[in-house]
């Protein structure tokens, strides 16, 4: 999809495995978070780590409590959006890339494999990926991914399948076994939209 092209999309939204339904405005760094197992929403902004969460129909207002709830909502935030678009942070800073070697995925397509590395960044910068690059598209189609750089073994390799374009921006929901769904781009959320809790309706 490009740089430029992510750079531009401002709103999106997608189902994360059933779990949670997120809504992103990127410009903004606000985001709103409906868990859909539990009476829990949160609106939360990325860059200030200010927010508000309301639980069983009323509004968290302990300190203590709020900065848990939201510290979860950011840490939801962090994992749900790095499955969904991974290869647009690739070259965020703190990430360190190398290339290993060329191969063939699990699915037999032709592939560069790249390592992945965090440094001081992220809630668990401890963790490791090996990504899968397809060399005829150019896009991830693949990744392993390690909890400890240290493992002999992947806890998982899944797939990035089914790749659909969402004006300029390629985004892929499929992970084999587990699948992101209603995946949206948005040109903008409503004006209240992560200033209260208002029906989402969208």
């Amino acid at each position: 999809g490009g740089r430029k092209n992510w750079d531009n999309l401002r709103c999106i939204s997608w189902n994360f495995f059933g779990n949670r339904k997120l809504y992103w405005d990127k410009w903004t760094g606000d985001v709103r978070i409906k868990y859909l197992k539990e009476d829990r929403e949160a609106i939360i902004n990325i860059n200030t780590d200010q927010g508000r969460v309301m639980m069983k129909g009323e509004e968290i207002t302990h300190p203590d409590s709020l900065n848990k709830y939201l510290r979860q909502a950011k840490g939801s935030w962090i994992n749900d959006s790095y499955w969904l678009c991974m290869p647009f942070k690739l070259k965020d800073s703190g990430v360190t890339l190398e290339y290993i070697d060329s191969d063939t995925t699990q699915d037999g397509r032709d592939a560069y494999i790249l390592s992945l590395r965090f440094k001081d960044v992220g809630f668990t910068p401890q963790n490791y990926y090996e990504i899968w690059v397809d060399s005829e598209t150019k896009l991830v189609s693949q990744w392993a991914f390690y909890r400890e750089e240290s493992q002999d073994d992947p806890n998982f390799i899944m797939p990035w399948r089914e790749y659909k374009d969402f004006n300029g921006v390629m985004l892929s929901g499929n992970r084999g076994a587990r699948e992101l769904t209603e995946i949206q781009r948005h040109d903008s959320f409503p004006e209240t939209f992560f200033s209260d809790f208002s029906p989402i309706g969208i």
